[in-house]
């Protein structure tokens, strides 16, 4: 047998946990350290599972003679488990000694180790959304990185948060011997923490000799940096990239794009928010909100659960700030925003028993608890969404009513509430005397902000003409107004008040026992007697005689419901109505037989409550029709869309993988393109819909609150035309899928003296897909079949019929219908209020531009040599008929630019047919084309005979190519020539 080599002490220790922890045999773990090269710790790092398995492999195989050495199964899965913990031990910087190494400590990485292993498979890498990056929303923003940032891992398995760990060495100011998670006292609650926390970012520590605390910031430029930091912080620089990219603050780290280092984005963009006395002032911020929100009731849009999770938002804000170097939010000053913010009387109970035992409610959460409790017990029997005006309450008669012309006397005594004096509840009721004495009440519906402000006796006069002879509680309709709970209680008894709250018998002793004073027991016990006063206020069983509903919608409060079947936006009565654009249409139902109906063509604006912040929004609709009747208002999808108003229409629970901006509005903002708003849409019933209101004027007149157009103002919309249908059957082949390009080869490129054209694929006729797309585009169709859909459809009319103009103009019938046949007045908008302060954007690009009586095509054209101005590119716009423009620029991006000079020198066409480029169909040059009122249209993909400005180009370059060489022109003067060419 041969002898056993001379082993070193790191040997001996990796033969001893081998043999004695980790259930291998003497001759396995003998090989392993011997003849294997597992004889040092630091091997361990270097092993993976597959080369770990390939190593068990050889031990057990014989070879040279030498029989194989049996390894357990559960002795290699140990093995691989103190592979990852000797990495696991390098990932938080701390030291590996194997000798004291136990087999438990091993086991608590078993659940971890799998995860990081699956963690790929479990959790697919998706692009993140675009977020706001502002002042108002930064700490949401970072917070929301952070989040997605802990979702993805780094080359080593670690969660890519620790790049943008706010200290460089993040364990320098803690004790370096802390206790690993898992074990006992460790404050460690997940590995994850831990990793975060203690994952290296350079390549020395904190403790060396060679740290120098006053180079931080020469360490964070310079380094030295890990191999792992330097490849998972071009992996954060991509994230951050994908979410704040579009924001106007990215600027500030442009620099940072060539190396693409994250943290140093996340840093600069941190000190950007918040360094100096930013801080300071967004926690203001914080105190100030907290101080200002209030509650007085439940409304619509606002109830008490809304306004404690307004609360803790801000709680969330104010910890997130802690993390920059804010004071910590104490938990005595969020009670006592809390409780001063509540003004409902309801609440009175609760919040004088809190205050009178203060100091045995120093918990915020314990708070909010007891009033949600209690919240519950008032409202425990009663119906969500019922709604009811109580009239009148009594054994045989009584009162009649609290809504407007209410107020009268019944046939029955009045019924008088338990501790209320008799004589003050008869003062409420109003005297035939003193009711005649309101001579100044007349017979009309008087404004609701007026009559919130009459007295029991003018209400009763209103109701008395409005109802003239009949007594007051006698008629079920009796008391219009706005819906209203009435919540009847009776008080406790005053003699009540002085019974210890202490009846529970085992109550009374655990109080009067020996753990009295135990701090967790008097909180409990004072809950407990809270709880029981609440519990003393009782519904009282009474006769209800006279009951009222009225669908009268005082607030203005409707729904903007998504409506596929609408083709074009509705606004119903409760909008305001800003403009309109006296183009009346004809809107017919889905039933002909009912007929058509005139309406108007009008801009109008809702308002929007944000149900999460609270804030106010404006959604302004264009070219919507008003229909004053209607409860409700509807939104045509496909109007918004083209607007670039995102309309998510799916329910986020049928998503798999739902964002924001899924089942959601998501509208651009014209003035700050980096910022977007998300509105989440609401189910009634399978009815996707946003809950609004009327705006005010002053709401409508503010500069305060934010304006989103939904639909466009300048591009006429007319959802007859083909266009729509047309762009999207081009965008499917024959068999119904998504057109892909050919796999024909590439040609060359064409070179024609100085310039050269870009070539796509050649198309092959007698390939079936393009055969039929060549027979579509070719051939006309005789006849069409078609069918009628929809909850209704509009046919636009003129505002003035031949018959008016004749007559006014003293001209024939036939000559009046040929004008209006023939002429057309755009952007003429009518303010219908004169007391709104109606703004008119200053864009008339539709009004001082000739219309061109052509459809155009454009295409960008490259040039080989750069010219003496500097181009290198054209913009090529082309008619039918041979008309044709050409505008040079220095690069691509310049073609809105061409499009302006088109639009001011020569008209505006009513199509403009484009290729599928970005610097066509989107950004400055789509604007554009909207604000003209220009429709845009998109060809085919991969299908340049479809391009009419591709055969201009051809015969521009072989007139250039001519003209040049005839002339023996220099090459930097092509597009001179190209646009002398373009005129002839």
């Amino acid at each position: 047998m041969q002898a056993a080599p001379e082993r070193t002490p790191e040997a001996h220790d990796m033969y001893y946990i081998l043999h004695t922890k980790l259930g291998f045999t003497e001759e396995a773990a003998a090989t392993l350290v011997d003849q294997q090269g597992l004889d040092d710790k630091d091997e361990l790092v270097e092993f993976d599972d597959e080369l770990m398995d390939g190593t068990c492999k050889a031990v057990r195989k014989p070879s040279s003679g030498q029989d194989g050495h049996q390894i357990p199964e559960i002795a290699a899965h140990r093995l691989q488990l103190l592979v990852y913990f000797a990495k696991h031990r390098e990932r938080t910087q701390r030291e590996l000694n194997i000798r004291v190494t136990e087999l438990h400590a091993l086991l608590v990485l078993k659940d971890q180790r799998t995860m990081e292993k699956n963690w790929t498979k479990q959790n697919p890498v998706h692009k993140p959304d675009a977020v706001v990056l502002d002042a108002q929303w930064a700490a949401t923003a970072f917070d929301q990185a952070v989040t997605t940032l802990r979702r993805l891992r780094g080359v080593t398995g670690i969660p890519l948060s620790y790049v943008v760990h706010h200290k460089i060495f993040p364990y320098q100011d803690e004790d370096e011997g802390d206790i690993p998670c898992g074990e006992a006292n460790s404050k460690y609650q997940t590995i994850d923490e831990e990793l975060e926390a203690r994952a290296p970012i350079l390549t020395f520590r904190a403790d060396y000799e060679d740290y120098d605390p006053l180079k931080t910031d020469k360490y964070e430029k310079t380094g030295p940096f890990h191999p792992s930091f330097l490849a998972n912080t071009k992996k954060v620089w991509s994230v951050l990239h994908a979410m704040w990219g579009t924001s106007g603050v990215w600027t500030h780290v442009k620099s940072f794009d060539k190396m693409q280092n994250g943290r140093q984005v996340y840093r600069t963009l941190m000190r950007h928010f918040f360094g100096g006395n930013k801080v300071s002032t967004m926690m203001t911020g914080v105190h100030t909100t907290l101080r200002t929100l209030t509650y007085s009731g439940d409304t619509k849009h606002f109830t008490f659960d809304k306004y404690v999770m307004n609360h803790v938002n801000q709680h969330n804000i104010a910890d997130r700030l802690t993390d920059y170097g804010a004071a910590k939010l104490d938990e005595h000053i969020k009670i006592d925003y809390f409780m001063m913010g509540i003004k409902s009387s309801e609440f009175d109970a609760t919040k004088n028993s809190v205050t009178a035992n203060l100091d045995n409610f120093t918990d915020f959460d314990a708070i909010k608890n007891l009033f949600v409790e209690f919240r519950c017990l008032q409202h425990a029997s009663r119906l969500a969404g019922t709604s009811c005006t109580i009239a009148s309450v009594g054994r045989d008669g009584g009162r009649g009513g609290a809504g407007r012309g209410g107020g009268g006397r019944g046939s029955g005594p009045v019924r008088r509430v338990k501790n209320a004096p008799y004589e003050e509840q008869k003062k409420k009721i109003p005297t035939q005397a003193e009711v005649d004495r309101c001579t100044h009440i007349v017979n009309k519906k008087y404004p609701d902000e007026v009559y919130r402000n009459f007295d029991e006796a003018e209400k009763q006069k209103l109701w008395q003409l409005w109802h003239p002879g009949q007594t007051p509680g006698t008629d079920a309709s009796s008391t219009p107004g706005k819906r209203k709970v009435s919540a009847l209680r009776s008080a406790v008894d005053d003699d009540n008040d002085n019974k210890s709250l202490f009846e529970d018998d085992a109550d009374a002793d655990i109080a009067k026992g020996s753990n009295r004073d135990n701090p967790a027991l008097k909180r409990r016990v004072q809950t407990t007697r809270i709880l029981k006063t609440i519990r003393t206020i009782r519904l009282t069983t009474r006769k209800i005689t006279n009951v009222t509903s009225n669908d009268y919608n005082v607030l203005g409060e409707t729904t903007l419901e998504l409506d596929s079947h609408a083709d074009t936006c509705v606004l119903g009565r409760d909008a305001l109505i800003v403009t309109n654009y006296d183009r009346p249409v004809e809107v017919e139902g889905y039933n002909r037989a009912l007929g058509t109906k005139r309406y108007d063509t009008v801009s109008g604006a809702l308002a929007y409550d944000h149900p999460h912040t609270g804030e106010v929004l404006l959604l302004v609709l264009h070219q919507a029709i008003h229909i004053p009747h209607l409860d409700h208002h509807l939104l045509c999808p496909m109007q918004c869309r083209v607007n670039d108003v995102t309309v998510g229409e799916t329910p986020k629970f049928m998503v798999a993988n739902p964002t924001d901006k899924t089942h959601a509005l998501t509208i651009p903002d014209d003035d700050n393109p980096t910022r977007a708003v998300h509105l989440p849409l609401a189910l009634r019933g399978v009815t996707s819909l946003l809950n609004v209101r009327k705006p005010t004027l002053d709401e409508w007149d503010s500069d305060n609150i934010y304006r989103y157009h939904l639909t466009s103002e300048t591009q006429t919309w007319d959802p007859t035309m083909t266009l729509y249908e047309e762009q999207e059957a081009a965008m499917l082949d024959h068999h119904g899928y998504i057109a892909h390009p050919n796999d024909a080869p590439m040609r060359g490129q064409l070179v024609i003296n100085e310039l050269t054209s870009l070539t796509t694929d050649t198309a092959d006729f007698t390939d079936d897909d393009n055969f039929h797309v060549v027979l579509q585009s070719r051939v006309q169709v005789s006849s069409i079949g078609t069918s009628e859909t929809g909850h209704f459809k509009t046919k636009q009319t003129k505002p003035i019929n031949h018959q008016t103009l004749s007559s006014r103009w003293m001209i024939s019938p036939e000559k009046a219908l040929q004008m209006i046949n023939v002429t057309m007045q755009r952007g003429v908008p009518t303010c219908l209020n004169p007391t709104l302060a109606a703004r008119y954007p200053t864009n008339d690009r539709q009004l001082r531009y000739r219309r061109l009586p052509h459809t155009l095509f454009s295409d960008t054209m490259f040039a080989g040599t750069a010219s003496r101005r500097g181009n290198k590119c054209t913009q090529i716009f082309a008619a039918p008929n041979g008309w044709m423009r050409a505008y040079p620029m220095k690069r691509k991006g310049e073609a809105h630019k061409a499009l302006s000079l088109l639009f001011h020198r020569d008209g505006v066409p009513p199509t403009m047919v484009l290729d599928g480029s970005k610097e066509q169909t989107q950004a400055d040059f789509r604007q554009k084309l909207r604000e003209a009122d220009c429709y845009l249209r998109q060809t085919e993909p991969y299908s340049t005979w479809m391009q009419g400005a591709e055969g201009a180009i051809r015969e521009l370059k072989r007139g250039v190519s001519r003209k040049m060489i005839n002339t023996g022109a220099p090459k930097a003067l092509w597009d001179h020539c190209l646009e002398l060419e373009a005129l002839i």
